[in-house]
């Protein structure tokens, strides 16, 4: 007959593989998520990430501004102003305006609403003809370009030192001519400024297509509650029993 003690040894010893097993499991399962990109133990917000549509909007203001992207020596990116003028074709106000209607398109609320091909068309064709008329009225204040009085002050300084024989008239003149030809210079990127930003709205909205975002983040939820669900749970725990052999 097995002793009292024999069994309680036969107890710990099948718990001692179990956890063993369940150890073993929860390593191999840490391996997984670590090749998945997901950091164990801390469990990423996917639905946040993949809805954030802010750095496709900062881009977006920075390209609009002629800033330009350069190298940090201690490792990095960042923006810069331009230092030639000429890249600079939109003006300050003409950027906030056309960002303050791209970010009533390019939205979580439009990414998780369900659209058929039809309407993202005629939004995206609505959006461009509205766009293109409102820059083009008011291209004097949604472009960048120098006034009279900005060049006029530029070249008196000038004008006096090289004591040339121009009239303050004649030189503001020549500044309105300038000044003018500066904006027709920057109105020419007109055609293509619009195609670039409707083409953005449109790109954006076809991921509500048929809803196919929300099915997305769903996806890609389940395979995360997959890939960092605790193993232990899914562990069928054995039930020990007494071997007829001990009684």
């Amino acid at each position: 007959m097995t002793s009292e003690q024999e069994y309680q040894d036969a107890i710990r010893n099948m718990s001692l593989r179990l956890e063993a097993e369940q150890n073993a499991k929860i390593e191999a399962q840490n391996k997984i998520s670590q090749m998945s990109g997901y950091n164990a133990g801390k469990e990423p917000n996917i639905i946040e990430y993949q809805l954030d549509i802010s750095p496709t909007l900062d881009r977006i203001y920075h390209q609009l501004s002629g800033h330009i992207l350069v190298h940090i020596a201690g490792g990095g990116d960042k923006w810069e102003e331009p230092k030639d003028d000429r890249l600079k074709i939109l003006s300050d106000y003409g950027v906030k305006q056309i960002m303050n209607l791209l970010s009533m398109y390019i939205s979580t609320d439009t990414l998780l609403s369900n659209l058929t091909e039809e309407q993202v068309y005629w939004i995206s064709y609505d959006f461009g003809i509205e766009l293109a008329d409102l820059m083009f009225n008011r291209y004097e204040v949604f472009y960048s370009y120098p006034s009279p009085e900005d060049l006029f002050d530029l070249y008196k300084p000038i004008i006096k030192k090289d004591n040339l024989n121009i009239t303050d008239k004649e030189l503001y003149f020549k500044c309105v001519q300038w000044s003018r030809e500066e904006l027709q210079m920057k109105f020419r990127h007109y055609p293509m400024q619009v195609l670039m930003i409707t083409n953005k709205v449109f790109i954006n909205l076809t991921r509500a297509i048929k809803g196919q975002e929300r099915e997305s983040l769903r996806k890609q939820y389940n395979i995360h509650q997959s890939l960092t669900g605790n193993p232990i749970d899914n562990i069928k725990q054995p039930t020990l029993t007494k071997p007829s052999t001990w009684n």
